[in-house]
């Protein structure tokens, strides 16, 4: 389908997140520098680093960083999302259908716990809004994981 919806998650009449795809193969010519415009951020990381066959997602969603990863060329992504109900509406409703992708494989845990069980060997661990959305800090997900814990899950050399 070209021009898919993209759908809003709100949580208490807040918005939480969209689910959507950013695929600028399935947008007209009229829609694709929104798109475009909206990729840049999700790029940045795969311009800055040359490697990243094996990524990791934490706090994945509805799965848009999870789309980037494979649209930048990753071969398997693992994607880790504590709430099933988001996992379970990207499947039925998120137009990217990633979710459903071979190269992708979810888990529905906490990204602690899942780092501490990780056996390693990410090229790029990518990681968003781990916590709740209203903390208002965008530093604040980042304080509560050690980099010990995320160490261990980039073991390749030159990650970290």
């Amino acid at each position: 389908m070209q021009d898919p919806p993209a759908y809003n998650i709100s949580v208490n009449h807040d918005f939480y997140q969209p689910h959507r795809t950013l695929n600028p193969a399935r947008f007209s010519a009229a829609r694709l520098p929104f798109v475009e415009s909206e990729r840049v951020s999700y790029d940045l990381p795969y311009a800055l680093s040359p490697a990243h066959r094996r990524e990791l997602v934490l706090g994945a969603g509805g799965g848009t960083d999870t789309e980037v990863a494979v649209l930048n060329g990753a071969e398997h992504v693992d994607a880790v999302e504590i709430n099933p109900m988001l996992v379970s509406l990207s499947k039925r409703f998120n137009p990217s259908g990633i979710y459903k992708n071979p190269k992708v494989t979810v888990y529905l845990d906490d990204a602690r716990a899942y780092l501490r069980r990780a056996q390693g060997g990410y090229d790029m661990v990518l990681f968003n809004w781990l916590d709740s959305q209203a903390l208002l800090v965008p530093s604040a997900t980042c304080v509560w994981m050690a980099p010990s814990t995320l160490r261990r899950a980039c073991v390749r050399p030159g990650i970290y």
